[in-house]
């Protein structure tokens, strides 16, 4: 079941729609663009003449809104729905303009942008972006994440306008736009990536049931790529983005365009996608939920290790413009052993004529990236390390930041040398998370830690969850009890430092969930002193049930859709429903 969800719309805008709406009944709509596509999967016949929009048209400054008020009909919709939806292209329209970017192209015959709400569940799509209008699946109407899929059509209305885009750099940069135009909310940051994908891979095939990029249609259309074009937007202005649409234009090809737009800025794209790369294991981002997004390792963990030696080397494919990241871990694993301090040496042997900056990075309270130094095809680098057990992980970096040379090889290494002499302390940087050492008695220091959640007031979970996970921090020892609602989750200890725990949920707390509907229930963290004597301050956020679909999105050289998938529900849309935008 989907689940509606309430609509955020500001007042101004519904008040600038109401005072500008003029519904006019059994009006003829200006043909449709023929630009409806071929799908082996969905349509076996090429149609050139999509479903029927409806009589009725509800139009604002910028737009026309089709629709049918048949209540028998598949694409009902009410005189509201659709001033809703308006609403929101209206909001994106604005927004976008006032960002600097040029109108979205309208319909020449009208000088608006039209939009057609028809019913697309058999074509499989939840919008089709073609000439200065758009095709909108009457079934997305009031899905949670309306506002996100009308800014995604309306941003590459604007797209169109400035001239195209090769569509991995387009479908991403609307799909970063309509996220920014949300408050990037914190479904666009559950699938993005994955970093081990060239971001510049398209499937130009998937109208015809190919998934070359990935069988996940919305990784496969590139929106979940949004990430590169927010690391260019913070770093360099909004306006860059449209910098490097007008230069691809002008260039003939995306990413032409791209690279003479960061040569302007006297930079090039191989540095900053080697800098992408790094932010995305330390954050720092104005999108803030992305600094909670699980990085993806490939291979192993590295297991440094408690005696001095060396590791085993483990070897990493790379393609173009695509990353990978490795995890080492300090101490042997189990935890019992002393606790000293080392050295630890990091070697990457490089593929010969791939440009690219490893960086080692320790992800406790601050830690800074250490770029490996590139002696030929070696990087290498020595940083502190010990023996002790930690919970906290280290990552490195692996960017192929070429944009023709694939299968790449780099082959990792380690070298750990300990100090026998020297015990490790919780004053070497960073603050440990648990090391052995002199036991302290909890009876006569029995305060409590403070915790600090990360991510969302509100997090979401899916219908098919098992579990659920938290990031947080603690500022000392203890013990941390856990409920969601009336339900116990159980409870964990609690170390100095990052954590992540993830919960089991249970058939009967996904029905308690379920039956909880949109005010979903509360989860309480309390903590406790190392002793359970002494009870700290809880920290509460709110789980909800999210059974919506996903959705994703694609782009040619002449369409723009929105297909559906069948990824789990996320957005409505091509982007995190079980739609996509193809």
């Amino acid at each position: 079941m989907v689940r509606l969800r309430a609509l955020f719309v500001s007042a101004a805008i519904l008040a600038a729609v109401a005072a500008t709406a003029v519904p006019r009944a059994h009006a003829a709509p200006p043909p449709p663009p023929p630009c409806f596509p071929d799908s082996a999967q969905q349509n076996a016949v090429n149609s050139t003449t999509p479903p029927s929009t409806g009589p009725n048209v509800l139009s604002t400054a910028h737009f026309d809104v089709w629709y049918n008020s048949d209540p028998t009909a598949s694409n009902y919709m009410t005189q509201t729905q659709a001033g809703d939806l308006a609403a929101f292209a209206e909001q994106a329209y604005s927004a976008y303009t006032a960002q600097g970017f040029p109108a979205p192209l309208v319909d020449g015959s009208t000088g608006k942008s039209e939009i057609y709400v028809i019913d697309l569940k058999t074509y499989q799509l939840a919008s089709l972006v073609c000439y200065g209008s758009f095709y909108y699946d009457s079934n997305e109407i009031g899905q949670s994440d309306e506002e996100v899929t009308a800014g995604w059509d309306v941003f590459t209305l604007v797209e169109e306008s400035v001239g195209g885009a090769d569509p991995w750099f387009g479908q991403a940069a609307s799909e970063w736009a309509a996220a920014r135009l949300a408050g990037y909310p914190p479904s666009v940051a559950s699938d993005v990536g994955p970093f081990e994908m060239s971001i510049d891979c398209f499937d130009p095939n998937y109208d015809v049931g190919m998934a070359e990029c990935s069988k996940n249609g919305y990784e496969d259309l590139a929106l979940s790529r949004w990430p590169f074009e927010e690391y260019l937007a913070e770093k360099f202005g909004t306006s860059f983005i449209l910098e490097a649409l007008r230069d691809g234009v002008s260039a003939g090809d995306s990413m032409t365009g791209l690279e003479n737009a960061l040569a302007a800025h006297g930079t090039s794209l191989a540095a900053e996608y080697d800098a992408y790369t790094t932010k995305l294991m330390v954050g720092g981002w104005t999108a803030l939920d992305l600094d909670s997004i699980t990085i993806p390792i490939s291979g192993n963990a590295i297991l440094t290790g408690t005696t001095t030696g060396d590791t085993a080397s483990q070897s990493f494919s790379v393609d173009h413009l695509a990353t990978r990241f490795v995890e080492f871990d300090r101490g042997g694993g189990s935890g019992a052993n002393a606790c000293y301090a080392a050295k630890l040496t990091v070697n990457v042997q490089l593929p010969a004529g791939v440009t690219t900056q490893p960086v080692f990075y320790w992800n406790g309270t601050s830690s800074s990236p250490v770029p490996l130094t590139i002696n030929g095809n070696t990087a290498t680098t020595t940083v502190p390390w010990d023996t002790c057990q930690w919970s906290n992980k280290a990552l490195l970096s692996l960017p192929n930041a070429t944009t023709n040379v694939d299968g790449a090889t780099f082959v990792v290494s380690a070298h750990l040398a300990v100090d026998f002499t020297t015990p490790a302390s919780s004053a070497l940087p960073p603050a440990q998370v648990s090391q052995y050492g002199s036991p302290v008695n909890a009876s006569t220091y029995p305060s409590t830690p403070d915790l600090s959640l990360y991510g969302p007031a509100v997090i979401s979970v899916g219908s098919n969850d098992t579990t659920l996970q938290v990031s947080f921090s603690s500022t000392g020892n203890g013990n941390c009890k856990v409920t969601l609602g009336d339900t116990s989750l159980g409870s964990f200890d609690l170390y100095p430092g990052a954590d992540t725990h993830a919960f089991t949920l249970s058939s009967s707390v996904q029905k308690t969930l379920q039956q909880a509907g949109s005010g979903g229930l509360t989860l309480t963290l309390t903590p406790f002193s190392p002793d359970g004597s002494v009870k700290g301050t809880a920290i509460k956020r709110t789980v909800v049930l999210d059974t919506t679909k996903a959705s994703l999105t694609a782009k040619t050289s002449k369409w723009t859709a929105k297909a559906k998938s069948a990824k789990t529900p996320k957005k409505p849309t091509q982007k995190k429903t079980s739609r996509k935008r193809a």
